[in-house]
Formats: structure tokens, sequence, C-alpha cells
């Protein structure tokens, strides 16, 4: 790779191991060249130069942050002041989870309580956890560098499983299971933590039951969450780049950027179907009427598929996603070549979240309540019936804990467990190459208060126009497509 491609590889990234200190080959540090190393107490950290860090030491407790925390509940908008309160808690106590249940941004947080280091994730869980399933665990932001670091082999099982026609016709590209591209190497999902001494990994919510039909206890939530997650991007970023669609989860997120003035850079892209015209057309009449900077991004065209196909820029991007993406980064690619030039500090809150809000794999209307390996393969739906798929999801089951999940509608959190702490949060090391990525709904308070809601109730999506009545009311004089 070039001068140009170097900076971009995996930007914002990290690579971790509790217990002893990472060593990097040759090849790899020559990659990195810019990488800083850490250590804290036992965990040691190699580390992209522009990923936030936090440290924290109380009462022989230790917390590190990777990435942007926040709690836009209190308002605390400080990570570093994050890092104070969660290292002041003695163990992994209800106090402990419940700050941590408030908390957006994109981040994991490490924390080393009874001598034991084990790593959280954020809500979403967008700050990708790779790790290898041994004892004392290495973690990366990103398959490919993890597989380059502990010298994993490909698995050509996977490999077969994404070179086959199946599975190229599929737009989301994800994998069965935990499982990635590489032999031993896994994903850790949202709501579990996972220990660095034995790689294992433990729910830590729901942790009771979330059911309830207090409407306006969901539109109070996402308001206060909004005003909070809008503050921090007033006070941290110059501009912020943002996806404009005509629908309702785009209106939603951006009502209170434009309440607190933050700058906004809009984009749309086209893709050619009519669906897509249509937001185009809304995306065009909001950017007019609000007067922001808006550019349509042209992704429809074979030609914009196969131009630059081996640019510096697709390389990392190729290098970043990891195989099973294929060539899915050409979008990633043309919002790249649209932003490179900016020299802002500049951030891009994905609309990301809000499936989790108003449901998504409930088609038949009914709650799902046991776990069932065939039934989870047939959701993604890519070789459904083969042993690869159902096994992989059989070895998914084992690895987290399905079994105590109170009333949480399994379709939920099989949602958010696998196609969002996967395909969801690699894309956004896809799009990190071109702007600093954050998923714009991302509270595990915010994600309860609307799942309790019964789904009829949160198909139709009350709380979000009283959001967007809240903010900015103006926006609804642009209809919704």
């Amino acid at each position: 790779m070039n001068a140009e491609a170097i900076p971009l590889l995996y930007k914002f990234g990290y690579l971790a191991k509790a217990g002893e200190r990472l060593k990097l080959t040759s090849s790899l540090k020559s990659k990195l060249p810019f990488w800083r190393e850490h250590f804290f107490n036992g965990l040691s950290l190699f580390a992209h130069p522009d990923l936030p860090i936090a440290f924290s030491t109380q009462n022989n407790n230790n917390v590190v942050i990777l990435g942007h925390a926040f709690n836009p509940f209190s308002k605390v908008l400080d990570s570093q002041l994050v890092c104070d309160k969660l290292a002041s808690f003695k163990e992994e106590s209800s106090a402990f989870f419940e700050e941590m249940d408030e908390l957006s941004g994109r981040f994991i947080v490490f924390a080393k309580f009874d001598e034991v280091w084990r790593a959280y994730p954020d809500g979403f869980s967008s700050k990708m956890r790779y790790f290898t399933k041994e004892l004392n665990p290495t973690l990366s932001s990103h398959v490919n560098l993890l597989a380059e670091a502990t010298g994993s082999s490909i698995d050509f099982d996977m490999y077969a499983f994404i070179t086959s026609e199946a599975y190229k016709k599929k737009d989301v590209k994800n994998l069965p299971g935990l499982k990635t591209e590489y032999e031993n190497v896994f994903v850790a999902p949202a709501n579990h933590s996972l220990r660095l001494d034995n790689a294992s990994l433990s729910r830590f919510w729901p942790r009771g039951n979330i059911c309830h039909k207090d409407t306006e206890l969901a539109s109070n939530v996402l308001i206060s969450y909004l005003d909070g997650y809008s503050d921090y991007i007033a006070q941290n970023f110059d501009e912020e780049i943002f996806g404009l669609t005509g629908g309702m989860d785009s209106r939603t997120m951006l009502a209170p950027l434009i309440a607190k003035g933050v700058k906004l850079n809009t984009f749309t892209q086209l893709r050619g179907s009519q669906s897509n015209l249509a937001d185009l057309k809304a995306a065009k009449s909001l950017a007019e009427k609000f007067n922001f900077s808006h550019q349509v991004i042209d992704v429809s065209s074979q030609d914009a598929r196969v131009n630059g196909y081996f640019s510096e820029s697709r390389k990392a991007l190729r290098t970043n996603g990891g195989p099973h993406r294929l060539n899915t980064i050409f979008s990633t690619d043309a919002l790249y070549n649209a932003f490179k030039d900016l020299t802002s500090k500049t951030n891009y809150s994905r609309g990301f979240g809000g499936e989790i809000l108003r449901g998504f794999h409930q088609r038949n209307g009914k709650k799902l309540k046991v776990a069932e390996a065939e039934h989870f393969s047939r959701i993604m739906a890519i070789h459904a019936q083969t042993a690869l798929s159902i096994d992989s999801f059989s070895e998914h089951i084992e690895m987290l804990d399905y079994n105590n999940c109170y009333d949480a509608d399994l379709y939920d959190l099989f949602y958010m467990e696998h196609r969002m702490s996967k395909w969801g949060a690699n894309s956004m090391n896809e799009t990190d190459v071109a702007v600093h990525t954050m998923v714009g709904f991302n509270s595990r308070k915010l994600y309860a208060s609307s799942m309790g809601l019964p789904l009829k109730i949160r198909e139709k999506r009350n709380a979000f126009r009283d959001s967007v009545n809240y903010f900015c009311k103006e926006l609804f004089e642009v209809p919704v497509v």
C-alpha cells in the first residue's frame, strides 16, 4: 500500500491483550507506523493515533475507555469523567451496569474488577470486538488486523460460503453465528462482556423485565437521549456529515442537530430504485428548505462499482472490512472521495439503531421466546438449511445466554447481537475511512424504553414523531417518504 492508503488502514482501530505485552511483526509495524503502544496495569494496547483513550484507577479498580463515551441523559459529555465514574464502582454491580446502560457514543470499556480484565460494548456494540477463542485472547477492531497479528488462517468453509452465488446476491453481507472468515476468530456481540483471561462471554442485559405500555415514557426517553447526543456532537465536532433521506429515522436524528445549530454537510446516495428516487426528492426539498449543503453521490451505475476497483482507497476499504464484505465497499469509496478533502473535525451519525427501537425481525407479529439454530439460520436466509449455517448458529446459542432474557423478545436480541453487532458495526469500520462514524440511536436505556412496548405501538413510531415535533416540527412541512 502507498502513502495514500496507509493512513486509512484500520482507522480508529486497536489491538488489545491482557496479561502479556503485545508484540507486532515487522510487517504489521510497517503498516501501522503511527500507532501508539499503551500499557495499563496488565492491559496491553496498540491504538490508532486518532482513537481517544481515557484511563482511570480507583480503589484498585482500573477502567480504560477506547473511543467516544458520554452520558446523554445526565449530560456528562466528557469520556474521562465517564471513565472516572465507572472506576468508582467496586465491582460488576447493578449500579455499574445501570451507568453503562445510559452511555452513548462508540466505545469499548475495559474494566478490571477482582483482578480480571473484561471488555464491555456500548449499547449497539458499534466498536467491533473481534477475538481469538483461547486463553488470554487477543482482541481487535478489525478482523484482518487480528488475523495478521495472531497468524490466524482462513476458514475455508467460510471462504466457500462467501464466494457462493447465494451469498454474492445478498445486499447484507454477513456470516452465520459469531463466526468470521478466519479460524478461531469470533465476534463478541452486544449485551455481553468478554473475559480477557479465558475468552468467555457473559450476558449482562437485559437484567430484568422490560415490557411496559407507557408510550409517554418512550417519547421522553428518546427526547432526552437526542438532546444529550446532539449536545455532544455540537461540542466535539466542527460539522456533521449526514446521510439525508426522506424517512422518519433520518428526520428524527436530524431534528435535534438543527435545533442545536450544528453545521450540516449532507448527502444522499443515488441508487436508482423508485423508493430511492423518492428519498432523493425529499432530501433535496429538506436541504433547500433548511439551507443545508447537500450533494448527490451516484452509486447507481456499473461504472460506479468498477471504476477505481484497485485504487488505494479501495484497497484500504477491502482490508478494513474483511474478505466477507467482497466489493460492497464501492459506495463507501464514493463517500470517501466526496469528503476526503475536508480538514475540519467531522462526524457521521448513521441512522442505525432505529430498527432496534421499532422492531425488525417480527414479521409474524409474534414474540420469539426460544432460541433455535434452525430458525436463526432461516432468518439470515443464506444457505439456511446447510449444516454449516445451522451448526454455526448452534455454537452461537451455546456461547451466548438466551435462557434468561426475561420478557425481552428474542427477535430483538438476535437482531442486535447478530445483524447489528456484526454487519452493522463492521460497516462503520469502512465508513471510518471517509469520516469518523457513530450510531445515532445507541443506548441500552433508550432501546429498553421502546423495545418494551407492544410491537403494534412500536411500529407507529410515535416517539419519533414526538421527538421531531419537540426539536424541529418544521421538518414535517416536507412529507415523510
